[in-house]
């Protein structure tokens, strides 16, 4: 054979040897399954994600323990997944959108601090879990982003109706760019009944975070409290969003300890609210009140709601104010196209047992309302006023609101008290806004000045 012939044959060779090569150097992804409950040991979750661990690239682990709901009861701490994982419970035999997979920290040492599950690796997912009873986090989401938790039960028991309470918050996320729950019931987590708070997004690292469409608070109907000890959602970081413009994205966060939402620490700045039911129950129409605010911020550049419907959020039936902006470090805060004080038609009364909106301490040049389309919130029905600008609070803006109507304009839905409050809120601009009032008082200045009040219609309502 020439020598043209022989490169020919190489090459030949050569083509058929590459596909062969790249299979070799491909990462082959494994299924770990979980097939008993013991705490460990072939066929346990522990042996899995260790497993998984020691597997390079994004495994699953899949559960197969009989059928129906099965508990696994940790003696100690899980380890940490530290490479990129699928922890999915709906695979268990009979799920059929409410979690089988029950992993409680309830054989642990009293007064322990051991967290559920821990998640390093980034690039992994959560699914189907009930996770309860540690005396830590429920899930702690660190150091790598890009995670999900979805579909799960976090500080209840496998019903979704009781508390089992994590000794911490239920998710624990410093990280960036998590999903925590997703678009629909099957996406859903309820994550309530937890000692701490709900969801705590923790310091600058926990970035870029969507918390969507979970009950945070209630029960797995969204029809009754199983408050988490403290706030719903505790943020802590910038530029995350707490909810989204489609129904399916709706976090309803009520009947929490304390606040529903509450953005505070240095760091927590242009986050969005938007889309949510805040204090009511799932279908908008009854009370749920978180005990404190709806919202409270103390940080600046943040938006509560936005300009078109699907980005309104409904903040009714809270036990104070519906929206808090307090302190100096809150400037620059929108508050645009809500209702505050109304069920989800913007027609009943669910009023909040304070105020809608507060704005004091400080707070300076924040907006409650806009002049452009859309951005006037319904502001009505609550037992302390509609809305106070007070304790030295410069150059705020109150513009384009219904205060004591409902959605229309027309109906009246009055505030109890003062409809508009300015006492010490200095500079403060309360124009064209329609406000419909009780006793002879609309706007209240005290004994402030420098405000102005200016092409406001006021409707007295005759009792």
């Amino acid at each position: 054979m020439g020598l043209m012939g022989k490169m020919a044959k190489r090459k030949v060779r050569s083509a058929h040897l590459r596909p062969l090569e790249a299979l070799e150097n491909r990462l082959l992804y494994a299924t770990f399954t979980v097939t008993t409950a013991v705490d460990s040991g072939a066929g346990s979750l522990r042996q899995a994600i260790l497993s998984a661990n020691a597997t390079p690239g994004a495994d699953t682990v899949a559960f197969k323990i009989g059928t129906g709901l099965q508990t696994i009861a940790p003696l100690t701490a899980l380890p940490a997944v530290n490479d990129p994982l699928t922890l999915d419970a709906t695979t268990q035999p009979g799920y059929a959108g409410k979690p089988l997979i029950q992993l409680t920290g309830s054989r642990l040492p009293i007064g322990n601090t051991t967290s559920g599950l821990i998640v390093t690796a980034g690039a992994s997912t959560v699914r189907g879990l009930v996770i309860n009873r540690f005396g830590g986090n429920g899930v702690m989401l660190m150091n790598n982003g890009g995670n999900t938790i979805a579909g799960c039960f976090i500080g209840t028991d496998a019903t979704g109706a009781a508390a089992a309470p994590n000794g911490g918050q239920g998710v624990f996320v410093q990280s960036p760019g998590n999903v925590i729950g997703g678009s629909g019931a099957a996406a859903r987590n309820v994550i309530s009944g937890n000692a701490k708070s709900g969801i705590q997004l923790y310091t600058t690292a926990a970035s870029g975070n969507s918390v969507r469409g979970n009950y945070i608070g209630t029960n797995a109907a969204g029809t009754a409290a199983v408050a988490n000890g403290k706030c719903g959602v505790s943020v802590g970081s910038p530029n995350n969003t707490i909810g989204g413009p489609t129904a399916g994205w709706r976090n309803v966060i009520s009947g929490n300890g304390a606040d529903g939402v509450i953005i505070a620490g240095t760091g927590a700045t242009k986050n969005t609210v938007i889309g949510n039911y805040i204090g009511t129950d799932a279908a908008g129409s009854a009370r749920l009140g978180n005990v404190l605010y709806g919202v409270e911020i103390s940080q600046p550049n943040n938006t509560v709601g936005g300009t078109l419907s699907a980005l309104r959020n409904v903040i009714s039936g809270n036990v104070k104010s519906g929206v808090v902006l307090y302190l100096s470090t809150a400037s620059g805060n929108k508050v645009i196209g809500n209702f505050i004080g109304t069920d989800a038609t913007g027609r009943r009364d669910l009023g909040n047992g304070a105020r809608g909106v507060d704005v004091t301490y400080g707070a300076s040049d924040n907006f409650v309302g806009g002049s452009t389309a859309g951005s006037g919130n319904v502001i009505s029905g609550n037992d302390a006023g509609g809305v106070g600008s007070y304790n030295a609070s410069p150059r705020n803006s109150i513009t384009g609101n219904f205060i004591g109507t409902d959605l229309s304009g027309l109906v009246p839905l009055a505030n109890a008290k003062t409809a508009v409050s300015l006492s010490g809120g200095l500079s403060t601009i309360v124009r064209g806004n329609t406000i419909c009032y009780v006793g002879t008082i609309a706007v209240q200045s005290g004994s402030t000045s420098g405000n102005t009040i200016t092409s406001n219609v006021l409707l007295p309502v005759l009792l």
